[in-house]
């Protein structure tokens, strides 16, 4: 499967394996800096290095943006990408694809048609008009 990660995004990731990620046997990517070395537990651990890290950067976060933003914005573009759902849940650690609906409920295409008027459907007699094989429209 190809997933929709850029230049920048795959140097910073072997950058990371290369240069910083702690040797401790885990499959997974991110892991503790200090010991005891181990995966993440928790998104409270992630939200205080993402604090600390945007502060180093002179990154100014908004409030209320937490570390779940950015899951939730990470979800969002590869389904904009056309990963498939599955895979996206997986990505995020989940175990059930109900757990994955608050991460996915912006979809600035689908959402575009909600917006669009109605002068072009046709209304008779108070209803919208029956196409051809008893569809409404």
């Amino acid at each position: 499967m190809i997933l929709p990660l850029n230049g920048h995004v795959m140097n910073a990731v072997a950058d990371y394996i290369l240069k910083v990620r702690p040797e401790g046997g885990f499959s997974e990517l991110f892991l503790t800096s200090k010991a005891p070395i181990q995966p993440y537990r928790s998104t409270c651990s992630l939200g205080a290095a993402l604090d600390k890290y945007c502060s180093k950067a002179g990154v100014k976060k908004l409030p209320l943006r937490r570390f779940h933003s950015l899951r939730r914005s990470f979800a969002t573009e590869l389904s904009a990408a056309g990963v498939p759902l599955p895979t996206i849940s997986q990505m995020l650690g989940h175990k059930s694809l109900d757990e994955d609906r608050p991460y996915l409920s912006y979809n600035q295409e689908k959402n575009a048609h909600c917006a669009l008027g109605f002068s072009g459907i046709p209304i008779k007699n108070g209803l919208y008009a029956v196409l051809e094989g008893g569809d409404t429209v």
